[in-house]
């Protein structure tokens, strides 16, 4: 049984982890490669790039990729990161989708480096993780993704796929189980399709979830309506992004625009109160190495997890 005074250090090292903040983020290129969020408390949260077991296999132009936005984004990054976890996002989901943008990135011709230009907002990595993401996995489909053309509307689409507009917006809606917080991420959800059917030509809006609770709501939610593989290229249709339980991999649920802000209305003002609160949490994906080192002579926080 652990002692009073052993609960009181954990409980103090868990308030002193609640309070910290990312203060410096590099790449440390000891053989096992890491990205690592260096912490104010002297703490560091890791992702490990090639672990022996299960190696992300981030190639060279990958993890160079990945050090050039490290270096020449670090202020955004690191407001970016303090962001994520302000919002209620673990440092795992910071780590994640910055690696998996290099990743995807690496596949892709230089023409979408603007997408290593990282805005200093909460939703903005995870934007543009995605953006990579549907591009590089358009481009393996065969498809030739490009974002060069204006649509009539005068606007440039974030991706464009054989003539069809296509628009990436990310809803931040961290959720508790209450009805007001689901009517509140309906309203959240309505704007962002209205903003993205708004700019585009009868193409399709892809809209990803920051908060990881309506991530694993909806997968249940919407469970046999969603699909690891990428949906086809439709007009007038909203696909939402789901995160997946692999590395590099999510959860495409595809809708017609016209039945999508009636789905998620219906859900947030009724079907909600199906998922009890013990449903909620976080989730790690399989194959993504990654874990905590804590300041000396503090007690470990947590182990390395592998998903």
């Amino acid at each position: 049984m652990s002692s009073p005074d052993f609960i009181d250090a954990l409980n103090k090292q868990i308030k002193i982890q609640d309070e910290e903040k990312v203060q410096k983020i590099f790449v440390d290129k000891s053989p096992e490669q890491k990205l690592v969020l260096e912490m104010n408390t002297g703490a560091k949260e890791f992702a490990i790039l090639n672990d022996r077991t299960k190696p992300i296999n981030l190639e060279a132009l990958g993890l160079s990729i990945l050090e050039d936005v490290v270096i020449k984004e670090q202020q955004n990054l690191i407001q970016c990161a303090n962001g994520y976890k302000c919002a209620g996002r673990d440092w795992y989901f910071f780590l994640y989708d910055l690696v998996a943008l290099a990743w995807f990135l690496a596949k892709l011709s230089p023409r979408f480096d603007k997408l290593r230009k990282i805005v200093p907002n909460d939703t903005e990595l995870l934007h543009n993780r995605i953006h990579a993401q549907l591009a590089s996995h358009y481009q393996d489909l065969g498809y030739n993704p490009g974002f060069e053309k204006p649509n009539s509307k005068k606007r440039v689409p974030d991706l464009q796929i054989d003539g069809i507009d296509i628009e990436i917006k990310t809803i931040l809606s961290p959720v508790q189980n209450t009805q007001e917080s689901f009517i509140d991420f309906s309203k959240s959800f309505r704007n962002s399709h209205d903003n993205a059917v708004e700019q585009i030509d009868s193409g399709v809006s892809i809209i990803g979830m920051w908060s990881q609770n309506m991530n694993n709501i909806l997968k249940d939610y919407l469970r046999g309506q969603y699909s690891n593989t990428m949906p086809p290229i439709k007009k007038d249709t909203t696909v939402l992004v789901l995160e997946g339980n692999k590395v590099f991999e999510d959860y495409f649920a595809s809708i017609p625009s016209n039945q999508a802000k009636d789905l998620i209305r219906k859900f947030a003002e009724i079907d909600y109160v199906r998922f009890p609160y013990s449903h909620l949490g976080t989730s790690s994906r399989d194959g993504f190495p990654h874990g905590r080192q804590s300041a000396p002579g503090s007690p470990l926080m947590y182990y390395r997890n592998f998903g």
